[in-house]
């Protein structure tokens, strides 16, 4: 089957928020790059959660909100520890925190 925008674009606006705002995450660290132990550094790469807060907000340093607190508890308890600290740790790389938010936002 050949890729269809709109039927994409229907599937995503039937996806329960928090996993919405996980692939959203996802996208914005991939755009903006990655870092650690800070929301957004000098360059505009962001962490974990200031992904969150760019793809509910537009702003990493603007809270989460409920959608953001949802999608960070979702990880939460998909990677079985903090999100943070398993962001802001030395060995986790920006593909690390790009793939586990989509395998959590996907799984069923």
């Amino acid at each position: 089957m050949l890729f269809d925008p709109a039927r994409e674009k229907r599937q995503q606006q039937q996806l329960e928020p928090w996993r919405l705002t996980l692939l959203n995450a996802a996208l914005v660290i991939e755009e903006k790059g990655h870092c650690k132990h800070m929301l957004q550094n000098g360059i505009g790469n962001v962490c974990f959660l200031g992904a969150i807060g760019v793809a509910v907000n537009g702003n990493a340093w603007v809270g989460i909100s409920v959608k953001g607190a949802e999608a960070f508890d979702r990880m939460e308890a998909f990677l079985n520890q903090d999100p943070v600290d398993w962001n802001n740790h030395p060995e986790t790389t920006a593909q690390d925190v790009i793939r586990a938010m989509r395998d959590c936002a996907n799984q069923r």
